[in-house]
């Protein structure tokens, strides 16, 4: 890895990650060999950030569903399957609630 990254923006820097790889598959992508530093996160980072906080705190939407359309039980049962990422048991026992698409 280079010790001195080049600002100097470039297709690499706009779209690739150094986690998630080059999204042209370029082995020897700036980004990637870390002679340049990446410009902001890239998509999948993006999406694995959503994704990781619907798991870790239920949105204010399922929150409001668990307690205005269920049944304590149920409700405590909804956000428990939630808390454990049970999308298609969620899918198919609480039909009423439409799931984020970061989730599906």
């Amino acid at each position: 890895m280079n010790t001195q990254i080049k600002s100097v923006k470039c297709v690499h820097t706009e779209h690739c990650c150094i986690t998630h790889g080059c999204k042209y598959g370029d082995p020897k992508c700036p980004v990637c060999m870390g002679d340049k530093k990446q410009s902001f996160a890239c998509e999948d980072c993006i999406e694995e950030i959503e994704y990781m906080s619907h798991m870790v705190n239920p949105p204010k939407k399922a929150i409001d569903f668990a307690l205005d359309e269920c049944t304590s039980e149920d409700g405590l049962f909804f956000l428990d399957l939630w808390r454990n990422n049970e999308w298609p048991e969620i899918k198919a026992r609480f039909t009423k609630f439409v799931l984020p698409s970061s989730v599906e």
